[in-house]
């Protein structure tokens, strides 16, 4: 049995090690889902407040160069195979029925970051294990 306790405990902390990911905090030092918050909505208009908390960061290496794959909880990715792979938010707006919608975006702030090199969407290719099972 403590044979294959081991194996078992040094391949989780191992693969931990790899995958491991660092937070990069924008307004909030522990990991957090964007916080979306509706601030008003009446037959007018719908008002609402979007914060950013961080992202995940991971450096990747492909043959000698070093890529950044970024990643915002509960957030999607680009995925156009080639492009970067930008996370980015995506939140449903009930519209009344009207003739014509007027978007305003107000931006309270912003971080810049320099030394990233984004790590291109990577095409995904349909196979087929052994068993017959297939995965991407």
């Amino acid at each position: 049995m403590k044979r294959l306790v081991f194996p078992s405990v040094f391949c989780c902390l191992f693969g931990s090690m790899v995958l491991a990911q660092d937070w990069v905090n924008f307004t909030k030092t522990s990991p957090e889902s964007p916080i979306i918050d509706l601030t008003g909505s009446d037959n007018q208009q719908v008002a609402f407040t979007l914060e950013v908390c961080g992202m995940y960061k991971q450096d990747i290496t492909e043959g000698n160069e070093t890529f950044q794959r970024i990643e915002i909880p509960s957030g999607g990715a680009l995925s156009e195979t080639g492009d970067p792979e930008l996370p980015y938010i995506r939140q449903l707006i009930a519209i009344p029925e009207c003739e014509d919608v007027v978007l305003t975006l107000t931006i309270n702030g912003q971080t810049s970051f320099s030394n990233y090199n984004i790590y291109p969407a990577p095409d995904f290719v349909e196979s087929q294990d052994q068993n017959g099972g297939v995965f991407l």
